[in-house]
């Protein structure tokens, strides 16, 4: 597969930008206690060739197997370029695209597996892009979800609808339910794995039955 290492963004505009050198130390904190483990537990299973979700800085690249061929997105370029500079140092075979998820640059039914990790939180259209990132997975593809959202209980939820008035703003929403809009985008879920937090790691695939029209 030929892609450009940074593919252009165009008329998009992506906030991240302004943030992309302060992101890693802004969220250490949760880095280091939450997510870095959900990573650990999620993306050492892609295998193939992946397409990673919004990518950030690149905080998934170190855990990705050096058999694994991995294409990693984000709207932010800048953010993308702290990506490009740490896989110097971890050396993995990726692939670095600018765009947007509800309109991604690939042709139909391309990648093996898909990787997310907290992700679904903050989509504009979540069910939208997961259409989209259907369109470009093989017909029988897993994808790897790791993503928060309420619990079945009702004080974890409280809390996370009090936490909501303030992440949502940033860009966070902590309320959603992403089994549901994973199941209603069109995928077929497996497994659910709990993780700390409000994670889990969603097991998904394309169903071989699916007729995709983009």
């Amino acid at each position: 597969m030929r892609l450009n290492s940074q593919h252009r963004r165009g008329h998009l505009s992506a906030p991240y930008d302004k943030i992309a050198n302060l992101y890693d130390f802004l969220l250490l904190p949760i880095e280091v206690l939450i997510i870095e483990k959900v990573r650990r537990k999620t993306v050492p299973k892609a295998v193939g060739l992946v397409l990673d979700l919004a990518s950030g800085t690149g905080n998934n690249l170190k855990f990705y197997s050096t058999k694994t061929t991995v294409v990693l997105t984000d709207l932010s370029i800048n953010m993308l370029k702290k990506a490009k500079k740490k896989n110097r140092k971890f050396n993995k075979n990726a692939l670095f695209v600018c765009c947007n998820l509800e309109k991604l640059p690939f042709k139909e039914i391309t990648f093996d597996q898909i990787v997310s990790v907290d992700v679904i939180c903050s989509l504009k259209h979540p069910q939208k892009s997961l259409r989209e990132v259907l369109r470009v997975m093989k017909y029988g593809g897993k994808a790897l979800f790791a993503e928060h959202g309420t619990t079945q209980s009702k004080i974890q939820n409280m809390i996370l609808k009090v936490l909501n008035a303030i992440t949502k703003r940033l860009g966070s929403d902590l309320l959603r339910k992403p089994e549901e809009i994973i199941k209603e985008a069109g995928f077929h879920i497996e497994k659910v794995h709990y993780l700390p937090g409000t994670f889990r790691l969603i097991e998904a695939q394309k169903p071989s039955h699916i007729v995709n029209n983009g």
